[in-house]
């Protein structure tokens, strides 16, 4: 049985998305990065889903228009299940949190570079129980010293200009067999596939249409033992530094063949386009990010040139 998807929403996007409906205008379109506004578009634990003794790595797709952004990581292990958003804000003090290396404590600091590695220690999990949370935080920020400059913003849960949060939810379990993050293999580009690490060229001013290819052995949610396992939806969102995209938001579907082939298709989508603006030419990037409904995330960078 599929369970519900926990979506991992950075903080500051809430308070955007109730900007947004607050207001009559004034804002970028959705997907349309601009030379301004840093925002943080995913963070990715790669696996998703770990148990006691197994490694993970965690990353983050960040688009920072201005200089570098700096780093601070933290995982928090809530102390009862109604702890999920404010996790780290209902933990933290006047200090930083000590590391989490060698640390039992609930709230740890994890690292302050692009990303870190962390081995799960063992953590009982109650009777019956076969799985449960703990949450990986980011904070981005201009200051060198992001506990400095942030130190506020995270002890009350709010972002600002200079110090955007964001969380991302990780499942601790004892499965022999875990969830993986999707996978993203190449953009298609004029019914061409693109070779990934290629920059795919377009023409100058001119709406260029795409399509996404999903790497199907990688949708390890899917079994071939009944209806009610063999399909998935997933959610995939598009970002652009060139202009706008012509639908940010998509929903995929793909689902396993239950004549023991176990193939695996995808539902196929109209092209989708990036809008460049009026007679600009230079290069861009589209960022394709895909969710399943596991946890799991990732994201592929394609590279434009308007010429």
């Amino acid at each position: 049985m599929l369970r519900r998807r926990d979506i991992a929403i950075p903080v500051f996007m809430v308070l955007a998305i109730a900007g947004y409906a607050g207001c009559g205008g004034g804002f970028d379109a959705a997907g349309k990065l601009n030379d301004t506004e840093s925002l943080m578009l995913g963070i990715r634990a790669d696996p998703p889903e770990i148990g006691a003794g197994e490694a993970m790595t965690v990353d983050a797709l960040v688009h920072w228009p201005q200089g570098q952004p700096h780093y601070l990581w933290f995982l928090c292990i809530p102390t009862n299940l109604e702890q999920v958003q404010t996790c780290v804000s209902s933990q933290i003090g006047e200090t930083l949190p000590p590391p989490c290396a060698g640390s039992l404590a609930t709230l740890c600091t994890a690292g302050t570079d692009p990303s870190f590695n962390w081995t799960a220690p063992p953590i009982p999990l109650p009777e019956g129980v076969t799985d449960a949370f703990f949450f990986v935080q980011l904070v981005l920020s201009g200051s060198p010293d992001v506990w400095a400059a942030c130190g506020q913003a995270i002890r009350d849960n709010i972002p600002t200009t200079d110090c955007l949060l964001g969380l991302k939810t990780v499942t601790f379990s004892d499965r022999e067999v875990k969830n993986a993050n999707p996978r993203i293999s190449h953009f298609v580009v004029a019914e061409t596939d693109v070779t990934p690490g290629e920059v795919a060229v377009a023409a100058a001013g001119e709406k260029l249409l795409f399509n996404v290819a999903i790497d199907t052995t990688s949708l390890d949610e899917l079994s071939d033992e009944s209806e009610d396992t063999n399909y998935i939806y997933m959610e995939m969102t598009y970002y652009t530094t060139c202009g706008s995209i012509g639908s940010w938001d998509e929903q995929w579907y793909c689902e396993m063949a239950l004549d023991g082939t176990r193939e695996i298709t995808c539902d196929e989508q109209e092209p989708n386009a990036v809008n460049p603006r009026k007679d600009w030419s230079g290069d861009c990037i589209v960022h394709a990010v895909l969710r399943d409904n596991l946890g799991g995330i990732t994201w592929f960078t394609q590279e434009f040139s308007f010429m």
